[in-house]
């Protein structure tokens, strides 16, 4: 994401190189993203145009290593949660900053702040939940964002925040299971109006993390549910003014009308 007010550069969750798997179990599942071309992408010049790298999971489609192997130089800073924190701690990175539920940061020279909720449950149920942010420049002019890659939030955590002008959020739901025993791990078409409802945004980013082809053993039991189309509707019905973004912008655009 880049901030028009403060020039702010962040990048959040970067997965450039490769494909995913996940503890390097790559029989049990592979995902290749449909939205990259990986032998196209510059990293040099990401880097150059990036003042801090966000990692919200420690999980491989969050924490990915091979990526951040190749994010150099090693002093870039770097705001994670405690468990992508220890993660990468073995790659040499001098400069990370451990950013846990309702902990600020500030950034890029103190142009923009950096606040951690309460975000997704990826485990059972008496796992640590994982974290969303806020991002709010503290500029004239600064616009503030939201970004929680599995739109699973805890209520109250977010009700906290106040409005902010941007959503980034995925509006498609992905299960893991057959029929009915299927288990949401990405909740967009459940919980994304509710969250609207809470943040009540200009707009909204559409994050294509479903966007994957995968394989292995553990792509025949995901399923995909919900669509853009739908969740305009579920917008007007809910009488919300929020924009929706569709497709997300490309890395040519260079702003988004708030």
């Amino acid at each position: 994401m880049k901030f028009n007010a403060s020039g702010a550069g962040v990048l959040v969750d970067p997965w450039f190189t490769g494909d995913l798997a996940f503890l390097e179990q790559d029989w049990m599942y592979q995902g290749h993203k449909r939205v990259l071309r990986t032998d196209k992408v510059k990293m040099d010049a990401i880097m150059a145009d990036t003042d801090v790298i966000v990692i919200t999971q420690g999980l491989d489609d969050h924490c990915h290593m091979p990526t951040l192997r190749e994010c150099v130089p090693k002093d870039k800073p770097i705001v994670a949660n405690p468990a992508a924190a220890e993660r990468i701690s073995p790659l040499g990175f001098s400069n990370v900053m451990v950013l846990d539920h309702g902990q600020s940061v500030d950034v890029a020279d103190g142009r923009l702040q950096l606040t951690a909720t309460v975000g997704a449950l990826v485990g059972p149920p008496w796992s640590k939940r994982e974290n969303g942010l806020v991002f709010r420049e503290k500029v004239p002019g600064g616009a503030s964002a939201y970004f929680e890659a599995h739109c699973d939030f805890d209520e109250a955590s977010v009700s906290n925040v106040g409005q902010v002008d941007m959503v980034v959020s995925p509006i498609s739901s992905s299960l893991v299971g057959v029929g009915p025993v299927a288990m949401p791990l990405v909740m967009g078409d459940i919980n994304l109006v509710k969250l609207l409802k809470i943040l009540k945004p200009k707009v909204l980013v559409p994050l294509l993390n479903a966007e994957l082809d995968h394989s292995g053993p553990l792509a025949a039991v995901i399923q995909e549910r919900g669509n853009v189309d739908a969740l305009r509707a579920d917008i007007q019905a809910a009488g919300l003014n929020t924009k929706v973004v569709f497709p997300a912008p490309s890395t040519e655009q260079k702003q988004i009308d708030l």
